[in-house]
């Protein structure tokens, strides 16, 4: 599935139907899904506004896939030996 609308309707199939089983979750996953996270936010009263506006303008947009660039890696290397000696 390409489409991210059509992949988080409740009849797509799943990419990840064990998800609630993962080890270190930010939250318990109640019942599967393609979103597993939605955040909200608003700020004052959105009907006012609109009661408000002299234009309104509804559109979708739509962007290219984007990755940020890290700027330092979160990572390190180890090496043990048999001496209970550790190089970091």
């Amino acid at each position: 599935m390409l489409e991210p609308l059509e992949a988080v309707k409740p009849s797509a199939p799943l990419i990840h139907p064990e998800v609630a089983s993962y080890r270190g979750l930010l939250h318990q996953i109640e019942k599967p899904s393609n979103v597993f996270v939605h955040l909200s936010w608003k700020k004052g009263d959105v009907e006012e506004g609109f009661r408000q506006s002299d234009l309104i303008v509804e559109n979708t947009f739509r962007t290219p896939r984007a990755h940020q660039a890290y700027l330092e890696p979160h990572a390190c290397v180890v090496k043990t030996d048999n001496n209970d000696h550790a190089e970091i």
